[in-house]
């Protein structure tokens, strides 16, 4: 029995010892460097990037920036190798966009050698900056942030007529409130300004509108882009009443809901019962007085109706 026992601890032992070994050795092969040649394929170039965030018109120092390694085959457009290739031209430069802290510097992101941050070269293209002037209503109570996307309303009177609203242009761009046109900025501003980017004939709408109505800011969510069909608005529109009755019709009858209804009671249920009103013309109601009836007079009867001149007397018995 102890030889047994004795053999079943050694045997035991080893196969340990074995599986220790055997661990050892692919915990060993897993962490084991790369090679210089798989080295060379993950990171073969270096992109500037920016080792601070940068808003809106801070200048772009060498402080401010950092070459790091970078996938040769993912280089960003536009980017640049080194720090020195940023100044190359020995001139400052200034942030346009706002760069967040390790994002690459790009070319569009900053000024040109020895230029200036301004409005212009935020404009996309062949479009236009374009004012509107506002107040704490009609620019969302300072909500209206520039980057964010609006609408644009515009309330009118035409001649002889009542109030309407419409849509002159959905999903614009806002670039700036008042002379602040950073798009990191995140604190609501009550404005009295807003600077748009709109194409020329949007351009040209905004300027008519401005004269003919007044105009307010619908601010969009940033994901929808889609347009919206909206009609024009006018003050029947407003009241709940208006959109239910729909347009009222000479001669006609209520008829579903409007129409008057009495309640009927047999046993323990009630139901509902809608009573047909006949049509009428406009003419149905005069102002005229009505004529009085001729009033007759009745002769005086008894109980069941006889009248009294013809009750006979009878005798007494």
């Amino acid at each position: 029995m102890r030889k047994g026992a004795l053999f079943t601890l050694v045997l035991a032992i080893g196969l340990a010892g074995l599986s220790a070994f055997m661990a050892r050795g692919w915990i060993l092969n897993q962490a084991a460097p790369a090679t210089p040649q798989e080295q060379v394929a993950v990171a073969a170039t270096t992109v500037v990037v920016a080792s601070k965030a940068l808003r809106f018109g801070d200048p772009v120092t060498a402080a401010a920036l950092d070459a790091v390694a970078w996938p040769a085959g993912a280089v960003p457009p536009g980017s640049f190798r080194t720090v020195e290739d940023v100044f190359k031209d020995g001139a400052d430069r200034v942030a346009l966009r706002p760069i967040e802290a390790y994002e690459p510097v790009l070319a569009a992101k900053i000024s040109g050698s020895g230029e200036k941050a301004t409005l212009s070269r935020l404009i996309e293209g062949s479009l236009r900056a374009v004012t509107i002037r506002v107040n704490d209503v009609v620019g969302v109570a300072g909500f209206v942030l520039p980057g964010d996307r609006v609408d644009v309303v515009v309330t009118r009177r035409p001649e002889n007529a009542e109030p309407v609203a419409d849509i002159v242009m959905q999903n614009i761009k806002v670039l700036g409130i008042d002379q602040d046109i950073d798009e990191a900025k995140n604190k609501p501003t009550v404005a009295k300004a807003v600077t748009v980017e709109v194409t020329p004939e949007q351009a040209q709408k905004l300027a008519l509108a401005q004269q003919v109505g007044q105009l307010t800011l619908a601010l969009r969510n940033e994901g929808n882009s889609a347009e919206a069909k909206a009609p024009t608005v006018e003050v029947s529109d407003l009241t709940m009443a208006a959109r239910r009755a729909g347009p009222v019709v000479a001669g006609s009858a209520p008829r579903g809901a409007d129409l008057p209804a009495v309640t009927v009671v047999r046993g323990l249920e009630a139901t509902r019962e809608e009573v047909a009103v006949e049509p009428r013309s406009p003419r149905a109601f005069s102002a005229a007085p009505a004529k009085p009836l001729p009033l007759t007079p009745r002769a005086p009867t008894v109980g069941d109706g006889t009248p009294l001149a013809e009750l006979k007397p009878t005798a007494a018995k």
